[in-house]
C-alpha cells in the first residue's frame, strides 16, 4: 500500500509533529505504569507487614 507524499518539507515537519506527539503518548503512559506498579508494590509490602488486616 502506498502512502500518499505531500512537498518534502511538509511531509518532514508533520511526521515529526506526529513522532514528538506519539512519543510523549508513550512517555506519559510508561510515567503512569511505573506510579502504578509502585503503588502496587507498597500496598502489597503493606500488607505483608499487617497480614491480621485482611487485604483490600
Amino acid at each position: 500500500m502506498a502512502i500518499a507524499t505531500a512537498p518534502r518539507g511538509r511531509s518532514n515537519a508533520a511526521l515529526t509533529v506526529i513522532r514528538r506527539a506519539f512519543g510523549a503518548i508513550v512517555a506519559a503512559l510508561t510515567a503512569t505504569f511505573e506510579i502504578y506498579r509502585e503503588a502496587v508494590a507498597e500496598r502489597d509490602a503493606y500488607h505483608a507487614r499487617n497480614p491480621h488486616l485482611g487485604k483490600d
